[in-house]
């Protein structure tokens, strides 16, 4: 049962403040201002054209097939260079493996 609080008398209640406000600004002169006229330029975009190639289809697949010779070329002097490096240093490798591993 919610109990009773006493009431406020009129000498104990205050009296509720207002709010001020703050004082408004001057109002802005105004000055006469003239029109601005705006030329219009007119702008011609250009669409982009593909330019005409040099080369045709067949040109790259002879360069395709020049290059591909060359590099049978290159592969086929690697492998002679490896096979000429191996017989030079062979008799030297046997040699060597011999005097190390052989047994006594």
């Amino acid at each position: 049962m919610p109990t009773a609080t006493p009431r406020k008398t009129a000498s104990t209640t205050t009296t509720r403040k207002r709010r001020s406000r703050k004082a408004t600004a001057p109002k802005a002169v105004t000055v006469k201002q003239t029109p601005i006229k705006k030329e219009v330029k007119t702008v011609t975009v250009k669409t982009p054209v593909r330019p005409s190639t040099l080369l045709k289809s067949s040109d790259y697949i002879n360069d395709i097939k020049i290059r591909f010779d060359i590099h049978n070329y290159e592969v086929n002097a690697l492998i002679n260079d490896i096979k000429w490096s191996y017989n030079q240093v062979r008799d030297y490798v046997v040699s060597v493996y011999n005097r190390e591993f052989a047994t006594k």
